[in-house]
């Protein structure tokens, strides 16, 4: 993967992971910040929109063109960037209390 505008998307954090898992796993869907923060109700909305905004910078997502909000779907490129952020984070040191920790 080519060096990123925005090197934050690279460090792990609970919730960057709960996003890319989320888009990851639902490649052929568009999504809003709202049904991303309702699908991932332990991240905020705010590091939803965060989050979506930087990996739009890197063209890791695009609009939806015709939405009335802004509606963004994972591009190919996106997709495998994603993936290989993921898999080089590997398993979060504890996984089953990722999400109740604070």
């Amino acid at each position: 993967m080519n060096a990123l505008h925005a090197p934050i998307l690279q460090v792990d954090s609970p919730p960057r992971r709960a996003i890319y898992s989320k888009l990851i796993n639902a490649l052929s869907d568009a999504w809003t910040v709202s049904q991303l923060a309702s699908s991932l109700p332990s991240v905020s909305v705010e590091a939803i929109r965060t989050t979506i905004h930087l990996l739009m910078g890197e063209q890791f997502v695009e609009l939806v063109p015709h939405m009335r909000s802004m509606t963004v779907r994972v591009t190919d490129d996106g997709a495998d960037a994603l993936r290989e952020i993921l898999a080089s984070w590997g398993e979060p040191p504890n996984a089953a209390g990722a999400e109740k920790s604070s």
